[in-house]
C-alpha cells in the first residue's frame, strides 16, 4: 500500500512539474543564449609595461583597426628575482629586473589604462595582472652560468 501512495504522489509531482515548466505564463524563456551579443575581444595581452613589443596606446589602435571592442591587458605583476649566495645572500647577489608592474608603478598602470578608456570611450580597456608563482636558480654564480629556471611559467597540472 504504502508503495502505490509513493508512486501515485510521484506522479502527481512529475505531471504538475512538467505542467508548470510548460506553461509559458507561470515560466520565464528558459533560452538566455539569445540574450547575449558576441562581442569581438582579446585577452591576455601584454605591452611595453610588462614583456610586450607595443605601448599600451598602439594595442588599443591595433584592436581597434581590427574590429575589436574589448582589450584585457595582463602584465605580470613583477618581473624581478633575487638570488643571494649563502652567507653573504645580501652582499653577493644576482638580480635580475624586467619591465613589470612592480617597476612601472601599480597606480601608475592603473592610470594609463583609464585614461586610454576616456580616450576611447567605444572600447572596453581593462587592466589585469599575472604573477609566476615559482621559479628556482640553477649552476654557479662564482662559475658565472647561474640560471632562472622557471622565471616565467604558468602553474601546470
Amino acid at each position: 500500500m504504502y508503495r502505490k501512495k509513493s508512486l501515485y504522489s510521484t506522479f502527481v509531482l512529475t505531471v504538475f512539474t512538467c505542467l508548470f515548466l510548460n506553461s509559458s505564463s507561470l515560466f520565464v524563456n528558459t533560452s538566455y543564449a539569445e540574450q547575449y551579443k558576441l562581442i569581438p575581444s582579446v585577452i591576455h595581452i601584454h605591452t611595453t609595461i610588462g614583456n610586450g613589443e607595443n605601448t599600451p596606446e598602439e594595442i588599443v589602435e591595433l584592436a581597434r583597426k581590427s574590429g575589436i571592442k574589448v582589450v584585457i591587458f595582463t602584465e605580470h605583476d613583477t618581473m624581478k628575482w633575487i638570488y643571494g649566495v649563502p652567507p653573504l645572500k645580501k652582499i653577493i647577489q644576482k638580480v635580475v629586473d624586467q619591465n613589470s608592474i612592480q617597476k612601472y608603478g601599480a597606480a601608475n598602470y592603473i592610470n594609463t589604462i583609464e585614461e586610454l578608456n576616456k580616450k576611447y570611450p567605444d572600447m572596453v580597456l581593462l587592466h589585469g595582472a599575472e604573477s609566476i608563482p615559482f621559479y628556482y636558480w640553477k649552476g654557479s654564480y662564482f662559475k658565472k652560468n647561474l640560471a632562472l629556471v622557471r622565471g616565467n611559467e604558468h602553474i601546470r597540472k
